[in-house]
């Protein structure tokens, strides 16, 4: 299963769904329920898609170091 995948300006959206714009469906209430950040028009479609957000590095904080699988394993 893939992703239909589109670039708007630098922003990268996977495609949720299309619906066509005659249907006069109040497109921020669907927003809401298909979990989506943007809508777009075109060829007589409402698009309604997810914004892919970049990348960030998070700096690992340090953790308390946990027993392996198999320590566990063995204490049962």
């Amino acid at each position: 299963m893939g992703f239909e995948l589109i670039k708007v300006g630098d922003d990268l959206y996977t495609v949720e769904r299309k619906i066509p714009e005659h249907t006069g469906i109040d497109t921020n209430l669907f927003k809401g329920y298909t979990n989506t950040t943007n809508v777009f028009r075109r060829d007589g479609l409402y698009w309604f898609c997810r914004l892919i957000e970049e990348a960030q590095i998070i700096e690992d904080e340090p953790t308390n170091e946990l027993p392996s699988v198999e320590e566990n394993l063995e204490k049962q």
